[in-house]
């Protein structure tokens, strides 16, 4: 298998690319002759705060993981893969929980940060890594996450919760592909930030519940709505491990 005959007779071995998906921690086993593969990498999102449980306050989204992109690792046996889970959200009046950093061996992905309560409107969490993007504060948007280093893509921050004056649960940083989640408006919740593999989850208007980001998506949840929303939970991270084979 693999193996061909070529135009005199000798035997040429054909490769291929391969590819192992993982969307749960797990172990990728080294195939004979392979000594370097192609990783590609995301973190956990965080979760979305939840609102505050009386009016003026709606809570901050959660930040977006950070993403590795087709990073070569010398492999020399099997190798222990570990897909951070995404943060839960906030209940009523509480921080949101931050994701969790996935890792292919030494290689990591880092996670994004919890979105926040406060009285008044809460602050947005940062996405994941050196090159993340900033959550926003009450009243505004999450950052997009930048690429100096270009294997290596920051998270995107959530955005900022709302209150009863005027100030609005603003829009979540957006990622490579996907936006950030919509902040819930006046009073409202903040989006989460988006990334590659999907959006932010969005905020919730008053009293109503900020909603999960998709899973294996590594995007933050949004936060909660003021006067008794709940925020959404992060998205779990993601790897995809590719060799050339034969």
């Amino acid at each position: 298998m693999g193996v061909q005959v070529g135009m005199f007779g000798e035997s040429v071995e054909r490769t291929t690319t391969q590819s192992e998906e993982f969307l749960a921690s797990g172990t990728w086993h080294l195939t004979f002759g392979v000594t370097c593969v192609w990783v590609t990498l995301l973190g956990g999102g965080g979760g979305g705060a939840g609102g505050r449980g009386a009016v003026n306050g709606g809570g901050g989204g959660g930040g977006a993981g950070e993403f590795v992109y087709r990073r070569s690792v010398v492999v020399g046996g099997d190798i222990v893969v570990t897909i951070g889970t995404g943060g839960a959200g906030g209940a009523v009046g509480n921080n949101g929980v931050d994701g969790l950093p996935s890792s292919f061996g030494a290689l990591i992905a880092d996670r994004g940060l919890r979105g926040r309560y406060a009285a008044g409107g809460g602050a947005g969490g940062d996405g994941g890594g050196l090159l993340h993007g900033d959550g926003g504060a009450a009243n505004q948007v999450g950052f997009p996450g930048t690429s100096a280093i270009v294997l290596y893509v920051g998270g995107s921050g959530g955005g900022g919760g709302g209150n009863n004056t005027g100030w609005l649960g603003r829009k979540g940083g957006d990622g490579v592909l996907y936006p950030g989640g919509s902040g819930g408006g006046a009073d409202g919740g903040g989006g989460g930030g988006g990334t590659l593999y999907g959006p932010g989850g969005d905020g919730g208007a008053v009293g109503v519940n900020g909603t999960a980001a998709g899973a294996n998506t590594g995007a933050g949840g949004g936060a909660g709505g003021a006067s008794g929303g709940i925020g959404g939970a992060g998205g779990a991270g993601y790897c995809l491990v590719e060799w050339i084979g034969v």
